[in-house]
């Protein structure tokens, strides 16, 4: 009997595995739940990406395929306030501030492999609607700024958030009008000083910073 109970177990587990290996939010009809929510993709990619920041979904390597498309409409919102929101002056005054790492740059591929060494080895690979949208800003004759905390090692007595914030503040207020923030994480890059008219959190889908 321990026997039959033992192969009856695998069996349901083998059925499991590829139950979930299977499912896919595009081949699921959108229901309503008993509280009225419709499971719906939006919805669903939402919930995942807010998941991935809390740290409640671990070890995954990629987004789902099926978010995707939903990630690259955060970077359209960016193109759709710069052709239609605000007007350019034409004064050179105009600035625009990037994150580096998992804004333009993708590390992804990199810890896929590893733990650390993407930012010694240096090459990590572009995020094509980042450039995309860096590249329409750029032809817009916007001045950007990059900020990053590559080779700064907290040891020397700041967090990663102070030392951010303290680079920002080279950008002088007087000269520049910063259009926007393109960050992907709360605390390092979207809030403290100098602020921005506007400023949009992009999804990380590889780390979340309180």
């Amino acid at each position: 009997m321990g026997r039959n109970l033992g192969l009856l177990l695998g069996f349901c587990s083998l059925i499991v595995g590829v139950a979930v290996a299977d499912w896919n939010i595009l081949n699921q009809r959108i229901v309503e739940n008993k509280n009225g929510l419709k499971i719906t993709l939006k919805n669903y990619c939402e919930a995942w990406r807010i998941n991935v920041e809390l740290h409640n979904i671990r070890q995954f390597e990629v987004v789902p395929e099926e978010c995707t498309e939903y990630i690259e409409k955060a970077l359209e919102e960016c193109t759709n306030y710069l052709s239609n929101t605000f007007e350019l002056t034409g004064d050179d005054k105009d600035g625009w501030i990037f994150d580096v790492d998992d804004t333009i740059l993708s590390t992804i591929p990199y810890f896929k492999k590893h733990t650390h060494g993407m930012v010694r080895e240096g090459n990590a690979p572009a995020l094509d609607h980042t450039m995309n949208l860096f590249n329409y800003i750029k032809g817009k004759g916007i001045k950007i700024f990059l900020v990053s905390s590559r080779g700064y090692n907290e040891d020397n007595g700041k967090t990663v958030q102070q030392y951010k914030a303290e680079q920002r503040k080279y950008i002088p207020d007087e000269e520049y009008r910063l259009e926007r923030r393109d960050q992907n994480d709360w605390s390092t890059s979207l809030l403290g000083l100098p602020e921005a008219m506007r400023s949009f959190k992009l999804p990380n889908a590889v780390y979340y910073i309180p």
